[in-house]
């Protein structure tokens, strides 16, 4: 879906939700969004949350979670979560820990939920309902790295979530759904999305071999958020393009839809913008943005704004948000089906190729000359 101006000009839908061909993509298929919760959920309830002084994103970390105190996560700033520069280690493989020779620990989890094990991880698998605390100790125990430089990482977002939930008194899930999604008017987005979509609706992202053994269709595929009952900071927001299109044009307009204000226009100005340029990071606070002077590698093609933002996932999602030319480009796809090893959207680089067609509609021949001369 791609919109300019305010305007929907694009909207369609290719292809199958598998390879089988059996059941065709809509315009209202939804998706995992993976690591676009990072933004279109946390990000945006801190962005709220900061506006009603709740939250101080250049506190530490100990100041609002006193469990922290005397670890060497207590002064870790906020703001250095949320660019990724806070030495977090970058990803921890929990699901390992809950196997016995590849199969699922028999004192971890049942098959039908029962006393202590009522947190669903899928269909006919529930797991110890005090396993988050064992997630979260081995979080807090992680060493850091020694460098503060630009690493992205999962954990600190694990943090995030908590003290979202402390500081407005309600889950995350619930939080978002009332302040943010409700307001827009949204239809589809949201976390749990089998408590209000059937199966069929939902794209499948993965025939898991390895943790769950078998299809994962409409339950968060990240492993961790899925063993926290599938609502985290990092990962388990679904959706379909059509409200994350409704969404990015809010933070187009900045902050406003209609004649609300959703977030106050001079903290999503300060949570867009590049955080820490002279430390060789690019990322604003929770939001992604384009490599400067235009480098290859990075997020977008070599068109976009430097006040662009937006965000990709590792299940084949991806948003965008040009501020200076009025675009929003919203991708969404099952990259990870039939595995994630698939990663031929990641080699051909569709999404940043389909975004540069998108520019050349609208960008003069001298700006695009302007832009492919700065790359060179």
């Amino acid at each position: 879906m791609i919109a300019k101006d305010g305007f929907v000009f694009y909207n369609k839908s290719f292809g199958n939700q598998t390879y089988k061909n059996d059941v065709a993509i809509s315009d209202t298929s939804i998706y995992d969004l993976a690591s676009l919760t990072k933004v279109l959920s946390t990000t945006i309830s801190i962005m709220q949350l900061s506006k009603a002084n709740k939250i101080d994103i250049d506190q530490t970390l100990g100041y609002y979670l006193p469990e922290l105190d005397s670890t060497n996560k207590e002064n870790i700033l906020i703001r250095d979560i949320m660019a990724h520069q806070a030495r977090l280690t970058p990803w921890i493989p929990f699901y390992l820990h809950t196997l016995n020779n590849g199969q699922l620990s028999d004192s971890l989890f049942r098959t039908t939920a029962e006393e202590g094990y009522t947190t669903k991880v899928c269909d006919n698998i529930f797991i110890l309902n005090t396993y988050a605390d064992s997630i979260m100790t081995e979080i807090k125990e992680s060493d850091l790295r020694k460098k503060k430089k630009y690493k992205y990482s999962d954990l600190g977002m694990y943090y995030l979530r908590r003290i979202i939930e402390k500081q407005s008194g309600t889950n995350i899930d619930s939080y978002i759904q009332k302040n943010i999604y409700e307001p827009l008017g949204l239809q589809t987005i949201g976390y749990l999305p089998l408590e209000r979509f059937t199966k069929e609706q939902i794209a499948p992202t993965e025939e898991d071999s390895y943790f769950r053994k078998m299809k994962i269709q409409g339950y968060v595929h990240d492993q961790a958020a899925a063993m926290m009952g599938g609502v985290e900071g990092h990962a388990g927001l679904f959706s379909n393009s059509r409200d994350i299109a409704i969404l990015s044009e809010m933070l187009l307009q900045g902050g406003i839809y209609g004649n609300d204000t959703i977030i106050d226009k001079e903290i999503l100005e300060d949570f867009t913008r590049q955080q820490f340029p002279l430390n060789d990071n690019r990322r604003g606070c929770g939001f992604d943005k384009p490599l400067p002077n235009h480098e290859e590698g990075g997020p977008t093609c070599n068109l976009v704004s430097s006040q662009s933002f937006g965000h990709s996932g590792f299940t084949g999602t991806y948003f965008w948000v040009d501020p200076e030319y009025k675009i929003v480009y919203v991708f969404l796809s099952n990259r990870t089906y039939p595995n994630s090893e698939n990663f031929k959207l990641i080699k051909m680089d569709i999404r940043t190729n389909i975004q540069k067609e998108i520019y050349k509609l609208f960008l003069s021949e001298e700006e695009i000359k302007k832009a492919q001369k700065e790359i060179l």
